[in-house]
C-alpha cells in the first residue's frame, strides 16, 4: 500500500492533457492526482536513495497498486492522456538520472479495461553524437523525444547550437575544439514514439 506525506495536489490541464511536477517528491513523499475519475497517488518508498531506487503508483478505489517499479533517477513530471487510443486515460512517467547526461526513462501506466499494466519505453535508435540531455513532451497525444548531438572532432565548424542570446554574450556561431558533455554544436534530433508500433519514429 502506498503511504506517506502527500506533497500536493496538482493537475495542470492544457487541451486535455494534465501534467503533474513531480520534482518535489522526496523519498517518503508522494503526490496526489485524479486518473479517469479516481483518485491516484505516486510515491517513492521511505529511505531510498534521491537518484536511484524504486517509485509506486497506486488507484484505491480499483484496488490497483503497482508495486516497486525500478528507477535510475528520479520522478520528474507525470503526464495523464490517453496514450493508447482506448478513449481512457494513460499515466506517463519520465525519471531523469543524475550526473552531467540527464538521461530520461519513460515508464507507461497503461490502461487495460479496469486494470492497468506498466510498460517500459524502449531506448532510442542509435544516432551517432547523442550524450543525454533529453527534452520529452506530449504533442497530439504522442510522446516526443528531442536532444542536441555532440560533435567528437576539432576544426572549424558551424555551431548548430548557436543561439542569438548567445551572441549577446560574445560567443561566434563558429567552433573548433570537440564538444564536452555541456557544450553541444551538432544538430537537435527529434523522434515521436508510435505507441501501437512499439517504437521512436
Amino acid at each position: 500500500m502506498v503511504t506517506g506525506t502527500s506533497l500536493f495536489r496538482t493537475n495542470k490541464v492544457t487541451d486535455g492533457l494534465r501534467k503533474v511536477d513531480c520534482g518535489s517528491i522526496k523519498p517518503g513523499n508522494s503526490a496526489v492526482f485524479n486518473v479517469r475519475d479516481y483518485e491516484a497517488t505516486i510515491q517513492v518508498p521511505e529511505g531510498e536513495g534521491y537518484t536511484s531506487g524504486t517509485f509506486q503508483i497506486a488507484i484505491p478505489s480499483l484496488g490497483y497498486e503497482s508495486g516497486p517499479i525500478d528507477r535510475n533517477g528520479s520522478l520528474e513530471t507525470v503526464w495523464i492522456f490517453d496514450i493508447n487510443d482506448d478513449t481512457k486515460e494513460d499515466v506517463v512517467a519520465l525519471i531523469r538520472s543524475g550526473g552531467s547526461g540527464s538521461y530520461v526513462d519513460i515508464i507507461v501506466l497503461e490502461s487495460n479495461g479496469d486494470n492497468y499494466s506498466i510498460a517500459h519505453l524502449p531506448p532510442i535508435p542509435t544516432v551517432q553524437g547523442y550524450m543525454g540531455h533529453d527534452s520529452v513532451s506530449i504533442r497530439n497525444n504522442s510522446i516526443i523525444r528531442s536532444f542536441p548531438t555532440y560533435a567528437n572532432k576539432q576544426g572549424i565548424r558551424i555551431n548548430r547550437q548557436w543561439q542569438a542570446k548567445d551572441g549577446v554574450k560574445g560567443q561566434i556561431p563558429v567552433k573548433v575544439r570537440s564538444d564536452s558533455n555541456v557544450d553541444p554544436s551538432g544538430s537537435t534530433v527529434e523522434f515521436q514514439f508510435n505507441y501501437l508500433a512499439g517504437k521512436w519514429e
